[in-house]
C-alpha cells in the first residue's frame, strides 16, 4: 500500500511539472519576438510619405496631398500661386537615427511665381511604417542632385552646384552636403565650397544608363529596354529593337550643354509598339540640346513637338 501511495505521490508531481508556466512563457516569448520583427520590417509606402507634414519649408509645417502642397494669393487681382511638390521617384531608404528602421531620404521643390525652384532635403522617420517628420533643410535654387546615399545614418549628397563663373541659371560645379540628425531634426554639418570641380565629359564616360521616360506622356514598354553607353565623345545603345551610334560633345563654356549629331543605326524592321517607341527616342536623341542630373537619374532635354522642354530620364546600370 505505501508503494501505491509513493507511486501516485511521484505521478501527480510529474503532471503538475508538465503544466508549469516556464513552458508557456517560452512560447510567449517566442511569439513576442516575432511580432517585434514584423513591427521593425514595415517599410514607409510611398502613399504615406506623399501626403505626410513636413516641416522646415515655412513657419509651421505643411501637409501634402498627393504630394502637392499649393498656397493661393489672397489677392482676387493675383494669379501666382506658390507649389510645394514632392519628387517622384527621388526618395532612398537606410536607417538614420539607428533604431535599425529603414528610414526615408524625400525630396521636395518650391516654386513660385518666378523662375525659382527651390530644392529641399528631407527626412522622415519609420515610426511602425509610419512617417514621423524629422524635417526639411534647403539646398539651393534649381540644384541638380548626381547621387545621394545614407552611409552611417548621416545623409550623403552629390549636388550640382554654382561655382567660378555660373551664372544663376546654369549651375556646373561638383559638390557634396551632408545631412544628420540633431535633437531629432535634420541639419546640414558639411557642405563643400573649396576646391569645386566642374562637370566634365570625364562624368558621362564609361557610364551606361536604361531609358525609363520618354517625357512624361509616353508609355515604355519594358520588355524591351532601350539603353545608352558614353565612351569617348561617342555613345551607343539599343533603342529597343535596333542598335545605334552617334557622336556627342559638351560646350566649352557650359558643360551642361550638350549637341548629339551623326546618329545612324541598324535598320532591322520592328512591329509596334516598340517600333514606335523607337523611332521616338531616336527623334527625340537627335533633338538634344542639354543634359543634367535629376535625383540620382540621368536627364536629356530636348524640344518636343509643341515646341516645349521635355525630357529623355534614364537610371545607371552601374
Amino acid at each position: 500500500m505505501k508503494n501505491k501511495n509513493i507511486f501516485f505521490t511521484l505521478l501527480i508531481i510529474l503532471l503538475v511539472a508538465s503544466c508549469t508556466p516556464s513552458s508557456l512563457h517560452t512560447i510567449q516569448a517566442t511569439s513576442t519576438v516575432s511580432v517585434l520583427t514584423q513591427t521593425d520590417e514595415l517599410p514607409l509606402s510611398l502613399q504615406s510619405l506623399k501626403n505626410s507634414t513636413y516641416s522646415g519649408i515655412y513657419e509651421e509645417p505643411i501637409t501634402l496631398m498627393d504630394g502637392i502642397y499649393e498656397i493661393k494669393s489672397s489677392s482676387e487681382n493675383d494669379s501666382t500661386r506658390t507649389i510645394v511638390e514632392y519628387m517622384d521617384g527621388s526618395e532612398i531608404f537606410g536607417d538614420i537615427n539607428g533604431d535599425g528602421k529603414d528610414d526615408a531620404v524625400v525630396f521636395l521643390v518650391e516654386r513660385g511665381g518666378g523662375s525659382g525652384a527651390f530644392v529641399y532635403v528631407s527626412v522622415q522617420l519609420n515610426q511602425n511604417g509610419q512617417p514621423l517628420d524629422a524635417g526639411a533643410v534647403r539646398i539651393e535654387d534649381r540644384v541638380g542632385v548626381q547621387a545621394s546615399a545614407i552611409e552611417n545614418n548621416q545623409v550623403v549628397l552629390d549636388i550640382i552646384t554654382q561655382g567660378p563663373g555660373d551664372v544663376a541659371c546654369c549651375s556646373t560645379h561638383k559638390a557634396r552636403n551632408i545631412y544628420e540628425l540633431q535633437e531629432g531634426k535634420l541639419v546640414e554639418t558639411f557642405t563643400q565650397t573649396e576646391n569645386l570641380v566642374r562637370i566634365s565629359i570625364d562624368d558621362l564616360n564609361g557610364t551606361t544608363w536604361t531609358l525609363v521616360e520618354i517625357d512624361m506622356e509616353i508609355p515604355l514598354e519594358t520588355d524591351t529596354p532601350i539603353n545608352i553607353k558614353f565612351q569617348d565623345s561617342q555613345l551607343s545603345g539599343n533603342s529597343g529593337c535596333n542598335s545605334y551610334e552617334a557622336n556627342f560633345t559638351l560646350n566649352t563654356d557650359n558643360p551642361l550643354i550638350m549637341d548629339i549629331s551623326s546618329i545612324s543605326s541598324t535598320r532591322k524592321k520592328c512591329p509596334d509598339p516598340v517600333g514606335s517607341q523607337e523611332i521616338a527616342f531616336i527623334s527625340a536623341l537627335d533633338e538634344v540640346s542639354h543634359w543634367g542630373y535629376h535625383y540620382g537619374k540621368l536627364a536629356l532635354f530636348y524640344k518636343g513637338d509643341g515646341k516645349e522642354l521635355s525630357r529623355l530620364l534614364f537610371i545607371s546600370n552601374d
